[in-house]
């Protein structure tokens, strides 16, 4: 359902994205870039990735965020919280793969994936950065959005890493392309 608001000089009612302030079609572009992350077969895997950070740097230069404003804030998180790349997961019945979830090292509870388990990681790797990159989107305010570009820059490299992808190849496309 569709939520809509009345401008009262029009009279007349007007669809809006629930108040978001990221513009629709910035949204829909990271959106869909995390999403085409999770269909990347072995060829086109690394486009993908290239195409979400440009939709991410997108959104960075229109909200005037630049990396080192989150950089030291996602050290401190990981010291405290841990990172993705333990392989720490949580139950969560509704969302997942098998009912488990993707969560930082030190929240997890003492539930870890095996090493053998390298696609359910990829597939909740997949599944993180759609969920943070959707919370990104719905960050309303300046300080959200720096914690939440920390936290989709976490997922992102920790994607890249379990891929086996440097991380500057990816850069130096993206600035190719």
């Amino acid at each position: 359902m569709e939520n809509k608001t009345i401008i009262p000089s029009k009279k007349e009612y007007v669809a809006y994205a629930h108040k978001l302030e990221t513009p629709m079609p910035l949204a829909t572009g990271l959106r869909e870039a995390a999403e085409k992350i999770s269909f990347s077969d072995e060829k086109t895997l690394v486009n993908n990735l290239v195409e979400f950070k440009q939709n991410v740097i997108n959104y960075m230069t229109h909200f005037n965020i630049d990396y080192r404003e989150f950089e030291s804030d996602q050290e401190d998180k990981r010291n405290l919280k841990g990172g993705f790349s333990k392989r720490a997961v949580q139950n969560h019945p509704f969302l997942g793969e098998r009912g488990l979830r993707l969560v930082r090292d030190k929240l997890s509870n003492g539930m870890f994936l095996k090493t053998e388990e390298t696609d359910l990681y990829l597939t909740l790797l997949n599944k993180k950065i759609a969920e943070e990159t959707n919370e990104l989107i719905e960050a309303m305010n300046k300080k959200e959005r720096k914690e939440e570009l920390g936290d989709v820059f976490e997922v992102f490299n920790t994607l890249l890493s379990a891929r086996g992808i440097n991380e500057s190849l990816i850069e130096h496309k993206r600035q190719t392309k």
